[in-house]
């Protein structure tokens, strides 16, 4: 059996458990063990409740195997791992596997289909529209008795949206309608649970089952060879003080629907995990400019140089890093846009694994008006400032604020995101630019255009016709982001404004907002401006914005180490994308897919300390062997997760590094946001830029940091497969990828200046 999945797999999981001899008396077990209990199924009764078909291998966890599971949409170029349990628990070996599968009915093509056995290629054929039952032979020893890991491997998979959310929302990829053993005296499936981890100093597993009886099995996850098995009722223990160290697959079922209650206790304690993202820094002038805290990180810490985002937008580019996949495939490739349902969120993750998840987010396209339905689902607590990009010392106030909160409970999964340096880039030592709010023509508030401060004040305003300006009086040109009304009365509600000169989100020497108010009202102004920059001032700007943002990470880094919680924390800092300063003539980012707009700081701190220091000694030799390796977003969680000696995410398409394996980077931006559709693709060696709409590539050599030298004419042909699979992939989204933005975002994002 494998621990690890090849990238071009579907993980799917069965069970051929036989009946267990032996057994363990009940009573109450001893209590001597060192260290915290993590559940591993603490709610087992309300899971068999709502049984679900898609149950991954976990720490926290409980489900009930179906006889057979659809699996909708999985796309299995990218790997999407789901796990179906199928219970065997005669001693007789099955002798089929029986897989019922069809490719999609709008598929204009036949899906060629490969079926491994533990490891072992057991079948290869083509699957069409039509459904077709497939029953294939298992020889004898093929599979093992416990848990046996079946992987589907598909040559042709375009899922470029989410599933089931409107009649467009098509998804391109073979489905698996059912699975099951087949074979002589095979009973009824079993009621069941299962969970993977490294067994602790001194580790054991204690439960207690409400009910008759049920068969505990302990398998090695990466042979497969049974370790302990035993019939248990009511208090038990299991010793496996043995297995120190040793991955493991504990399995819990019973013929009976019982109650369920099973830990793991042992001689160590999950780390804290804390996600530092710092929006829009590009990895050079992170390097540039002066950052004494975020050296502090690094010093503690180790540096990917080569680390890569997956898209130039800060939701595409966060959804890919908390998902592990890339935008196509989790549908979410603008912002604005939800992030579907079925796709699996780190936030969500941890909190299965039991930690509580918590976040305090900056910039307003991480959240959504309406909750859960963009990154804060999963989260436990989601905050956020008062503006749409709130400054880094207002973010620390409410990191602080939280942590309090949190207090010393342990382990938690906590993401601080920074809006610095994105645009708009403040500056708050410089000499006021100056601008004035007017109300009905009487100065309601003098501001520093510099620092974008948000407005926000009351009036009483009477019946009648009214005016807002909001304009400069200093030799710079004012951009008025938003600018909402809102009256107090009975049913509050927006007032619709006109905009009678100046433009939002542009440019002017003032803007000029007129309405009308059919009773005297109370009424709410928000509105925020800044201060606007030509070309060649952009770039300082956004270096003191990371000087800022640097100090404020420096007082979170103080902050936790005042708590004790530095030394004992998993942290990672990085960021979502980079941006560009007229590299390829541009300022922001959206636009493009060089290198400026991708290439991202990435530093991983262990923890240290403790019982298991020497444990956190060896992981980050291996974590320094792999620090020049190509780092992309979607290979941070299976990294941590694999730091952590946690399962794997359901549904992730990235690598840890600790694989020490060689890997492709993917790319895309997309309009509306971004002008064009473009995609890309890169190795150790060259990098391929691909234009739909034109149909033209562009190619340089990874050694071109600058990406002026386009070598596709003469080099082109290295790279034959990624032209098939740009244009593939560009094809199946222009044909079925529509991008639709909630409405509700529209006016954020405009503020944000992405529409």
């Amino acid at each position: 059996m494998h621990s690890r999945i090849s990238p071009l797999f579907l993980a799917l999981t069965l069970s051929a458990i036989a009946s267990c001899g032996g057994s363990q008396e009940g009573g109450q077990p001893p209590s001597d063990v060192e260290g915290p209990t993590v559940d591993l199924i603490p709610k087992f009764a309300a899971a068999l409740a709502e049984p679900s078909g898609l149950s991954g291998i976990r720490l926290r966890t409980g489900w009930t195997p179906p006889t057979g599971g659809e699996l909708e949409g999985w796309r299995t170029a990218t790997t999407e791992l789901a796990s179906l349990w199928i219970p065997q628990f005669s001693a007789d070996a099955p002798t089929h596997l029986e897989l019922v599968v069809r490719a999609p009915h709008f598929s204009p093509f036949e899906f060629e289909l490969t079926v491994h056995v533990n490891g072992v290629a057991i079948h290869t054929g083509e699957v069409g529209k039509e459904e077709v039952t497939l029953r294939l032979p298992l020889e004898v020893g093929r599979t093992l008795r416990g848990q046996n890991l079946v992987e589907l491997h598909s040559s042709h998979v375009l899922s470029p949206n989410s599933v089931g959310v409107g009649s467009s929302r098509r998804v391109w990829g073979i489905s698996l309608r059912s699975v099951r053993l087949l074979g002589d005296n095979l009973d009824e499936p079993l009621h069941g649970g299962s969970a993977s981890l490294v067994v602790p100093v001194k580790g054991r597993v204690r439960g207690e089952i409400h009910g008759s009886y049920a068969s505990l099995l302990v398998q090695d996850v990466k042979t497969g060879r049974i370790l302990r098995e035993r019939e248990v009722s009511g208090a038990f223990e299991c010793d496996l003080a043995e297995e120190e160290g040793r991955e493991v697959l504990v399995t819990l079922w019973s013929s009976d629907v019982v109650d369920f209650e099973l830990s793991m206790e042992g001689g160590w304690r999950p780390a804290n995990v804390i996600l530092i993202v710092c929006d829009t820094l590009r990895l050079d002038a992170a390097l540039l400019e002066d950052t004494p805290n975020l050296n502090r990180i690094l010093d503690a810490g180790v540096g990917f140089p080569n680390a890569f985002s997956h898209a130039p937008m800060t939701l595409p580019s966060h959804t890919a890093m908390f998902s592990s996949r890339l935008p196509h495939h989790s549908g979410v490739v603008n912002n604005g846009m939800r992030v579907p349902g079925h796709v699996k969120l780190l936030a969500e993750w941890m909190e299965e694994v039991g930690y509580s998840s918590h976040a305090v987010a900056s910039i307003g396209t991480l959240w959504s008006s309406r909750v859960g339905v963009s990154l804060d689902r999963g989260f436990r607590t989601f905050e956020y400032g008062s503006l749409g990009v709130t400054p880094g010392f207002e973010t620390t106030s409410i990191l602080a604020r939280r942590m309090d909160e949190i207090g010393a409970k342990s382990p938690f999964f906590l993401f601080a995101h920074f809006a610095d340096p994105h645009d708009p880039y403040r500056d708050f030592d410089a000499a006021p630019m100056l601008g004035e709010l007017l109300v009905d023509g009487h100065v309601v508030e003098t501001f520093n255009m510099a620092i974008a401060p948000l407005l926000k004040f009351e009036r009483e305003l009477a019946k009648g016709p009214h005016r807002v300006e909001v304009r400069t009086i200093s030799d710079r040109q004012i951009v008025v982001r938003s600018l909402h009304l809102r009256s107090q009365d009975v049913g509050s509600f927006w007032i619709e404004r006109d905009i009678t000169k100046g433009e939002i989100g542009e440019p002017s020497q003032a803007v000029v907002a007129t309405f009308e108010l059919d009773q005297d009202s109370l009424v709410d102004f928000e509105v925020w401006p800044s201060d606007h920059l030509e070309g060649p001032e952009n770039l300082p700007r956004y270096l003191k914005e990371i000087k800022q943002v640097d100090m404020a990470i420096g007082q979170l880094v103080d902050d936790l180490q005042r708590r004790g919680l530095w030394e004992e924390s998993l942290v990672v800092f990085t960021s979502d994308h980079g941006e560009e300063f007229g590299d390829h003539g541009d300022i922001g980012h959206v636009e493009t897919l060089y290198d400026e707009v991708l290439r991202v700081p990435l530093i991983i701190k262990l923890p240290k300390g403790g019982r298991d220091d020497a444990t956190w000694r060896v992981l980050g030799e291996q974590l320094s062997a792999g620090s020049e390796m190509l780092f992309r977003q979607i290979d941070l969680v299976p990294t941590m997760l694999d730091l952590l000696r946690l399962s794997p995410m359901p549904g992730a398409m990235g690598h840890s590094v600790l694989d020490g394996e060689s890997r492709t980077h993917f790319a895309e931006t997309h309009t509306p946001e971004a002008a064009h559709d473009l995609y890309a693709m890169r190795d150790e060696q060259y990098k391929l830029i691909f234009r739909h709409d034109t149909d033209t590539f562009e190619m340089y050599e990874t050694s071109d940091r600058s990406e002026v030298n386009d070598v596709f004419e003469s080099d082109g042909a290295q790279r034959k497969a990624w032209q098939v699979e740009l244009r593939r992939v560009a094809s199946a989204w222009a044909k079925n990828g529509a991008v639709k933005v909630d409405e509700a975002e529209r006016s954020r994002l405009e503020a944000l200046g992405y529409l």
